[in-house]
């Protein structure tokens, strides 16, 4: 072994195993490249693989004889917003058409309710009037106005009975409404929620999620 390896043809069989090894071994331990960029230091293992950094998005990345040219993006720069704003496109206008369409269906509602509000001011004006007439005519002689008292207290019961039918009308229309209302605050949430993806890349609540994948959006 020692004559092979003395000959010219074993010390270039040698020469040629350690660069073999040298080779492989720089390729497993390769040390990683450094990129410098202000306020990051990023290391590239494999010169053209893409980089994550936290809280930035890498716009491109290229090798240009073993140098890697990273640029970084701030999330609330001008392109990404135009790219985001591409991406949402007719979100808004879509959630804004439902809000619409569930405001027509709760305005017949809101009416009845308000109608209903207001037949209950004009009766409690009713009861704080005859109320004010039954003070009156204790004061002067409880006994001598004691028919007349008697009649205007009937007169109350009946208002206060009115308002509670009426009260139970108004909340049976609220229950009518709110199905409704619930669907308009969630479309309102998600209007605002893709307008704050738009302007910062914040991510969606789980409610905003399932809202615009029921309505085929993402």
């Amino acid at each position: 072994m020692k004559k092979f390896l003395s000959t010219f043809f074993g010390k270039v069989v040698a020469i040629l195993v350690i660069l073999g090894i040298g080779f492989v071994g720089y390729g497993i331990f390769m040390p990683a490249k450094t990129v410098e960029i202000p306020g990051e230091i990023v290391e590239v293992k494999v010169p053209g693989k893409t980089i994550y950094i936290p809280g930035k998005t890498i716009e491109k990345i290229k090798e240009v004889e073993k140098i890697v040219e990273v640029e970084v993006v701030g999330d609330d720069s001008a392109e990404l917003i135009a790219l985001r704003t591409e991406m949402v496109d007719g979100f808004v206008d879509l959630l804004e058409k439902k809000i619409e369409n569930f405001e027509n269906k709760i305005e017949p509602i809101q009416d009845a309710i308000d109608n209903k509000t207001a037949e209950i001011t004009v009766l409690q004006a009713q009861i704080d009037a005859r109320q004010g007439l039954i003070d009156a005519l204790i004061t002067d002689d409880e006994i001598a106005n004691a028919g007349q008292i008697a009649n205007l207290r009937s007169q109350i019961i009946g208002f206060k009975a009115q308002i509670n039918v009426l009260e139970d009308a108004i909340e049976a229309l609220e229950e009518n409404k709110e199905p409704w209302q619930e669907k308009i605050d969630l479309d309102t949430l998600c209007v605002a929620e893709v307008e704050a993806y738009i302007a910062t890349g914040a991510e969606y609540s789980d409610d905003c999620e399932d809202r615009l994948e029921a309505l085929n959006l993402i």
